[in-house]
């Protein structure tokens, strides 16, 4: 147990690490603790540099961003709207402004100039966010979020030659998902197999990778 003396003493600084997503065991983070000590559970002394990477732990599964002191989904600074109020409420947190400031004004004269500083701070948050390593040093509290989402597959179905037949569609889906796949062949035409093989016709597949399978047609004798 961290006491309020010791917090004084050695001006401790608490970082809260968390994994969204569900599964909820679907990723994990590593540390890495320099120039500093690490008190208990999550306590660290002053200017202490914390380095974390967040890992998938499922197959299927991606990192996608880290929510910083609960700022949200990262934005790129050109998909900033002022009409937005989230997307305000986002700048004015990741530039750390006051309630009192103009935010029309980060956007008109900072925001949108590319050559900023306004700009390069949103930035620099964004690029920072959506990479897997982060480091912090800890000269202030602070409160992560890893969120990591089901990675998305996509493929294509199609006939070796549309004069003979045509086949279903395709299209993108999540990782894992399972379903058939058809070719029917026109008049005077007959399928006989799958470019990679397989004679099952309608044949059944999971989505692992991107991928195409094209339908080979034959003429009727």
């Amino acid at each position: 147990m961290i006491t309020q003396e010791q917090i004084d003493k050695e001006n401790l600084k608490r970082l809260f690490v968390n994994i969204n997503g569900f599964p909820t065991y679907l990723g994990g983070v590593e540390f890495d603790v320099k120039d500093g000590k690490h008190i208990d559970d999550g306590w660290y002394t002053h200017g202490t540099k914390v380095t974390l990477t967040a890992k998938e732990t499922i197959v299927g599964y991606d990192f996608k961003y880290w929510d910083i002191n609960d700022i949200g989904r990262p934005i790129h600074p050109n998909d900033l709207r002022l009409s937005n109020d989230e997307d305000c409420l986002y700048l004015r947190n990741v530039l750390g402004l006051g309630q009192s400031d103009d935010i029309k004004q980060y956007f008109d004269g900072i925001v949108l100039d590319v050559e900023s500083d306004g700009y390069k701070k949103a930035l620099t948050f964004y690029e920072r966010a959506i990479n897997p390593t982060i480091t912090f040093d800890m000269t202030k509290s602070a409160d992560v979020c890893a969120w990591f989402n089901i990675k998305s597959v996509r493929f294509s179905v199609k006939p070796q030659n549309q004069k003979m037949g045509y086949t279903s569609g395709g299209g993108c889906v999540f990782y894992g998902t399972e379903m058939d796949i058809w070719a029917k062949p026109n008049d005077g035409y007959e399928f006989t197999q799958w470019l990679d093989g397989v004679k099952e016709n309608p044949r059944h597949v999971e989505f692992t990778k991107d991928i195409e399978y094209i339908a080979l047609f034959k003429k009727v004798n």
